[in-house]
């Protein structure tokens, strides 16, 4: 039951973080490899509101607005004019990637920072004991992901996320404001970072490059699920977190990523050679 649990939250954390990095690529087509950094970012964030004295959970909760803030700029500053080239933007998120990280260093140094886990003990499930910290991470994502598909399948926000990435010429001449879509979606996808590394910093080791490995865990998700509908994220995380977990338990950690990494590549290779390309329905 332990290992089961122990799945459950790296599908969790998975998810969390491959939901920015999914809806950006469905609604902008910008692979925005800076997405790790927002998660880093928001690590930083809780060192910093904790550090003023703001609860923890006040700051779980600020977080994601500032990220969103941050997103939004990064949008209008960087992507706006390079959305249509694709390579292009590619490099654009690298930069801003690197531009980043060398903030961060420059503002708090090299030196790994950690912040104290909020909620110690374990409790029971199915006759474990699972670290209560870890239990809530699973129940937040879970509701994260859930939210964020209702929203996207039944709301008029998501119906009008899903005509610009169906016809954004058609979408416009309704009175879609694309541009505005952008920066939303942009916006959305740096705060669902930042709230990932804000969940995620008790348990971390936070340093400038901290967001290299969740980058590789949500591209890992998305590679693997695909972009066709909203569930993709869980389908692709569960998968990811699956073999991981088995191939761990089997033989370790490293075998376990590797054989994630085998799975996307055999995956993304099919799609190629296919044709296919997911959008978001």
């Amino acid at each position: 039951m332990l290992h089961v649990l122990n799945a459950f939250s790296l599908l969790a954390t998975l998810g969390l973080t491959a939901l920015g990095l999914w809806i950006v690529f469905g609604l902008m087509n910008v692979v925005n490899v800076a997405h790790g950094e927002f998660a880093m970012l928001g690590a930083y964030s809780m060192v910093v509101l904790t550090g003023l004295g703001i609860g923890h959970w006040l700051a779980v909760i600020v977080t994601p607005g500032i990220l969103f803030v941050i997103g939004a700029i990064c949008e209008l500053t960087v992507f706006r004019r390079l959305r249509t080239r694709r390579e292009v933007s590619l490099l654009a998120a690298f930069g801003l990637s690197i531009v980043l990280r060398e903030i961060v260093q420059l503002t708090f140094g090299r030196q790994q920072r950690s912040i104290p886990n909020p909620l110690r003990g374990g409790m029971e499930i199915a006759g474990v004991t699972y670290p209560k910290y870890q239990a809530l991470v699973i129940v937040v994502a879970v509701a994260v992901l859930l939210v964020a598909w209702m929203v996207l399948r039944y709301t008029r926000v998501g119906l009008t996320m899903r005509a610009v990435v169906a016809d954004r010429d058609l979408a416009e001449t309704l009175g879609i404001r694309a541009a505005r879509v952008d920066t939303v979606a942009m916006a959305v996808g740096a705060s669902s970072a930042g709230l990932a590394g804000a969940l995620l910093a008790p348990r971390i080791s936070i340093e400038p490059s901290a967001g290299l490995n969740l980058l590789l865990g949500g591209f890992l998700v998305v590679i693997v699920g695909g972009f066709r509908r909203p569930s993709a994220v869980a389908v692709g995380a569960a998968a990811v977190a699956v073999i991981t977990t088995i191939v761990a338990l089997r033989y370790d950690a490293v075998w376990g990523q590797l054989a994630a990494v085998a799975l996307a590549a055999v995956i993304l290779q099919r799609r190629v050679e296919t044709g296919a390309r997911g959008v978001v329905q």
